[in-house]
């Protein structure tokens, strides 16, 4: 049951996206000549929720997709090598 879980969640995880918090900006232009800093607002303190999404189904050639037939893990103890087509 746990396989269909997860299943589940990354189904849910492409096609919805994810809830993440921004930082709310305010809509005053910051002065200064410093870069980034001409009309991107001021900090306001608060804090916002927005959706992110795994892939733009509206744009569908701004998404990059990579399917390479082996990749190794690199991890704190040990590499792993996954081959899924043994013989």
């Amino acid at each position: 049951m746990i396989l269909e879980a997860t299943n589940r969640e990354v189904d849910l995880l492409l096609r919805e996206g994810c809830k993440v918090s921004v930082p709310e900006l305010d809509s005053t232009p910051l002065p200064g000549p410093l870069p980034g800093r001409g009309g991107e607002g001021a900090k306001s303190g608060g804090q916002k929720t927005k959706r992110l999404r795994v892939i733009e189904r509206e744009r569908p050639a701004h998404n990059d997709f990579l399917l390479p037939s082996r990749f190794s893990v690199n991890g704190a103890l040990y590499t792993c090598r996954p081959d899924w087509a043994r013989n």
